[in-house]
Formats: structure tokens, C-alpha cells, sequence
């Protein structure tokens, strides 16, 4: 709990500004230079504080149920109302992600050769990369003002100094970054990429991401020092520690679970690696997730399914029961080349499907496919952060997921929120064909 002096006038200021709360909604045909999306329309959105007044210390606590979004005045950003003084409380909820977090060697080369035979080189790079770090990356230049942090375990050396003054300079929370204090490496991967067709391949070392485990989490912290509410986690099943059975429960399960209890809503992704345990430690790990964003080949690793030949009915069958019987709390969304299904039971509902296809984007356009994956995740948390409706999560997602497609590295091509969004003015969306396979939609 944090402790506030001064309580009466700081009660005063709260009580005017939950006097002045409006919604974060984005319209789908949103533009920052139209005038007729103004903070003064808004609706008004639902805040649950709990507000205790302790005479003693004569101060002003403020439970971790506290959900209140920051309200930013003379800002451009569309997400904040201008109406609100300068001497109203400003306190925004953050997204903290935590997980797998590389340096990775990005190599384009001209083919994928056949074993013992040779391709070329074209040219290659150095990035960050792993779920956490592309999608916390996008998600600081879909949106300059999120509040961001970070949870992984790096090694001592050159590489995770790298991450850590990266991360930094994107203005994204480092408290949580911890390093090793043996020799072993910070992990990294050669991610080799086939110039005609973005494909990629990777041959990994797990290096600290294999050792994160339970007690690198301060939820306290994350909760009560910066605010957050959504707590994304991946990838799942190449974390060892995490992926560790312990009393019929994975440590990841422990981790979700503590993060539920300090109200977080929690957010995961698997990767695309066999596992002999997959199916088993998604069984025992997804009863804490409340969204589940994953490719179908994941998709087909924890029901031991091959789903890359599916339809989109099949897909949409699959993607039902990893809520009937895996027990995903509220949406499971299945993203692939094509287009993505999300399968939702959101406010107890029964559940629902929605469908959207991937951009039709013209030859030329693509330079990598690196980071996609991620890119679709970034843009469907950020529509889980502003509470828009699931379609336009997933057509947010489509179009964060494009834009990275732009660069060749896993995060360079994603720009703002508005720019990504105006992709969908350009390009068409593909049709999805449900009884067609979603491998002769591209």
C-alpha cells in the first residue's frame, strides 16, 4: 500500500477527478487530426478505487484494486481527455511483460538450403528480441505515453548490458532485469531469414532465460509501484524453470497466479518448439491465463494436432477447447498467415467467434517476417489495455502485425498507432473462406 500525506487536499483532488473520468475508447475510423474525436465526448468509464482514510497517519491509502487510468491534459494523444486542471492526480495503469529475452542476430540469406549444401548471406543485424522485448518495443512506438516494464534475467555481460541501456532509452522500467552473477551467457539467437519470402528459422541459446524463475517477480513492485494491470508472459515451454513441474503445477502457473491475485489481468504466448511436456504444461499453466495468443502451430503442439493444413472452422473447434477443458479464463485468439480467429467468453458469456483476415499486402512490401508473431500480440494487448471491442482488437493486431512485416528486424517497421491503423485505409482485408485451408488463403 502506498501512503499519502496531506489527505484532505489530496481527497479533494480525486474527488474532482473521478468527476472527469472519460473513456479510452479509439474508434476504428479514428484520425488525430479529425477535431469531433474530443476528450469532452468521451463516456464515461467505470473506475473501481477503494479509498481508506487511516487517522492515525492521517494519510490516504490506496488499495491495490486501484484501476484508475492517468488522465494527460493539452495532449495530442487521443486516448486522454484534455478537460481535466493540472492540479488533478495523474496516475496511468502500465503494461509489464515478462519472459524469453534474446539479443538476436538477424541473417537474411537468399534460400533456405537443404543440409550440407550452402546459401548466401545477404547482410545481418543485431536487435533485441523474445516476446517481452518486441512487444514492449512496439508497444512504445504504438504509444509514446504507456507506462512499461520489464522482467527477465540476463547474464553479465556485453549482450544483456545491451538490452538493459535499450530498454532504457525506450523509456521502459529495468527494475526487474536482473543479472547473473556466474558466467552464463544472456541468451541469443541467429534467426535466419529468406529474403523472397520472410521466412525464418532459429537456432537458439537459452543462455538466463533458462534459469527466471518465481523469485524474479516482485509483484508488489509491479503493482504498487507502477501501476500496472496487464501482465504478459512468454514464451511458455522454453523457460525451464518456469516450465518446471512441481506438485502437479507448472512455476509459471505459480507466477500467473500470484499476478491474479494482485489483480493483474494475465496475458501468454507459447513458441513454436517441440516439447515432449508441451501439452502437459499448457494443461497446467492455462487455468491462470486470461488471454491466450498463440500461431497454430502452437495451437497444434498442446492438443497434439497437426493444424497447419486446418480450415478456419477446425481452427476455431481447436481454439474452443483450450477454453472448455484447458480452462483459458476469457480469450483464446489463434493467430496465422492469413488472417487470426479469436474464440471469446469475456464477461461470462457464452462463447463467441470472431474472425479477421490479415492485409493483402502488394510485392515488395515485406522485408521480414521476424517479430510478426509478436507485433499480432502487441496489437491486440494494446486493444485489451484501451478496452476496445475484440474485432477491433484483432484488426489492430492484422495491422501492427503488417507494419512490422516493413523491416527486417522483429520491431523495427512498427510505428505509431495511428499510422498502423491507416494501413487498413490502403490495403484490403484478405476474405477468409471458413472451409478453405487457411495454408491456400495467402
Amino acid at each position: 500500500m502506498n501512503y499519502y500525506p496531506h489527505s484532505e487536499e489530496l481527497a479533494g483532488k480525486l474527488d474532482g477527478f473521478f468527476r472527469h473520468i472519460r473513456s479510452t475508447t479509439l474508434p476504428s475510423n479514428y484520425s488525430s487530426s479529425d477535431s469531433s474525436n474530443t476528450g469532452n465526448e468521451s463516456q464515461s468509464q467505470l473506475v473501481q478505487v477503494k479509498i481508506m482514510m487511516d487517522a492515525n497517519l492521517s494519510s490516504l491509502t490506496l488499495s491495490n484494486s486501484y484501476t484508475c487510468p492517468m488522465m494527460v491534459t493539452n495532449t495530442t494523444n487521443p486516448s486522454y481527455p484534455s478537460s481535466l486542471s493540472n492540479n488533478q492526480m495523474m496516475i496511468q495503469r502500465g503494461i509489464v511483460c515478462a519472459g524469453t529475452i534474446v539479443i538476436d542476430y538477424v541473417i537474411i540469406v537468399d534460400r533456405w538450403p537443404v543440409e550440407s549444401s550452402l546459401s548466401n548471406i545477404y547482410h545481418e543485424t543485431k536487435t533485441g528480441g523474445g516476446g517481452p522485448f518486441n512487444v514492449l518495443k512496439d508497444l512504445r512506438s504504438m504509444d509514446i505515453n504507456l507506462p512499461l516494464s520489464i522482467v527477465g534475467f540476463l547474464g553479465n555481460d556485453d549482450n544483456g548490458q545491451w538490452l538493459i541501456d535499450d530498454c532504457k532509452k525506450s523509456n521502459i522500467d529495468v527494475h526487474q532485469l536482473h543479472k547473473t552473477k556466474d558466467s552464463t551467457p544472456t541468451s541469443y539467437t541467429y534467426v535466419m531469414s529468406v529474403e523472397s519470402t520472410g521466412r525464418r528459422t532459429f537456432f537458439n541459446q537459452r543462455g538466463t532465460n533458462a534459469l527466471l524463475t518465481d523469485i524474479h517477480f516482485d509483484f508488489n513492485h509491479i503493482v504498487n509501484k507502477k501501476y500496472c494491470n496487464l501482465f504478459y508472459l512468454s514464451y511458455l515451454t522454453v523457460l525451464n524453470e518456469l516450465d518446471r513441474i512441481i506438485d502437479n503445477e507448472t512455476v509459471a502457473g505459480k507466477v500467473l497466479k500470484q499476478a491474479k491475485e494482485y489483480g493483474l489481468e494475465t496475458i501468454v504466448d507459447f513458441v513454436s518448439a517441440e516439447n515432449l511436456l508441451y501439452s502437459k504444461i499448457a494443461l497446467l499453466t492455462l487455468p491462470y491465463v486470461d488471454h491466450l495468443i498463440i500461431n497454430e502451430i502452437e495451437l497444434g503442439f498442446i492438443l497434439n494436432q497437426a493444424l497447419q493444413q486446418a480450415t478456419i472452422i477446425e481452427i476455431e473447434q481447436a481454439a474452443r477447447i483450450l477454453i472448455e477443458k484447458y480452462h483459458v479464463q476469457r480469450t483464446v485468439t489463434i493467430h496465422f498467415d492469413c488472417g487470426a480467429v479469436c474464440i471469446s467468453r469475456e464477461n461470462d458469456q457464452k462463447l463467441e467467434s470472431f474472425i479477421q483476415g490479415s492485409l493483402c499486402l502488394p510485392k515488395g512490401f515485406i522485408k521480414g517476417a521476424v517479430g510478426a508473431g509478436d507485433a499480432f500480440a502487441a496489437g491486440f494487448i494494446y486493444g485489451i489495455y484501451k478496452k476496445w471491442p475484440i474485432q477491433e482488437r484483432l484488426s489492430c493486431a492484422v495491422c501492427v502485425a503488417a507494419m512490422c512485416l516493413s523491416d527486417e528486424t522483429p520491431y523495427g517497421g512498427v510505428k505509431s498507432i495511428e499510422e498502423c491503423m491507416k494501413l487498413k485505409e490502403i490495403y484490403q482485408f484478405r476474405i477468409l473462406n471458413t472451409t478453405s485451408r487457411i495454408s491456400d488463403m495467402i
